[in-house]
């Protein structure tokens, strides 16, 4: 690929963290989705792997392991439950997986110059019929943090920001090589 990029999954039966970063990327994207207690493992050359959060909860360390100069690391870090009980099992693993990975954040926030949290307390898992609200939650977050990531890559301040990327409109800076992470 012309933009390096790594899928990061943990082998089911080892635990260990895996990072794909050649071939075929389906199995390897299926692998990192595949989220504990709702989806089966995803077999790829005779390993089962789960999704890649119980190895990174974020993947800022396989990206400075690949040479990455900034890492911006983005952490969804509401807590699932809230006042009412556990609907069904899904929740009450959901809700120790969240409590995980605000455990262990401290390990991936190392390895990354700027951490973005948007806000999302007061969703589900599964309220997907809320995902603009979501989309947007993301977008004020990133434009609140255009200031921080412009000052990291050494863009210049610009009001005109495009709709998609940090480049502004006007007189726009070099690209800078960035790695992109699932």
């Amino acid at each position: 690929m012309a933009i390096p990029l790594a899928i990061t999954a943990t082998e089911f039966r080892t635990g260990e963290a895996v990072v794909f970063t050649k071939g075929a990327l389906v199995d390897p994207i299926r692998a990192s989705c595949a989220y504990p207690g709702m989806f089966l493992p995803v077999e790829i050359d005779g390993h089962s792997y789960i999704d890649g959060m119980l190895a990174y909860a974020v993947p800022t360390t396989p990206l400075r392991q690949m040479g990455a100069d900034r890492v911006i690391g983005i952490y969804l870090s509401a807590h699932w439950s809230n006042a009412r009980p556990p609907r069904h099992v899904f929740e009450v693993i959901g809700q120790c997986f969240s409590i995980a990975q605000s455990k262990l954040s401290e390990s991936w926030a190392k390895d990354a110059n700027l951490v973005i949290e948007p806000d999302v307390n007061g969703f589900a898992y599964d309220c997907f019929e809320r995902a603009q609200e979501l989309i947007a939650a993301g977008e004020a977050a990133m434009r609140a943090a255009l200031p921080q990531v412009r000052d990291m890559l050494k863009l210049p301040k610009s009001s005109a920001v495009q709709k998609i990327g940090f480049a502004p409109i006007t007189s726009p800076a070099p690209p800078q090589q960035a790695s992109p992470a699932v």
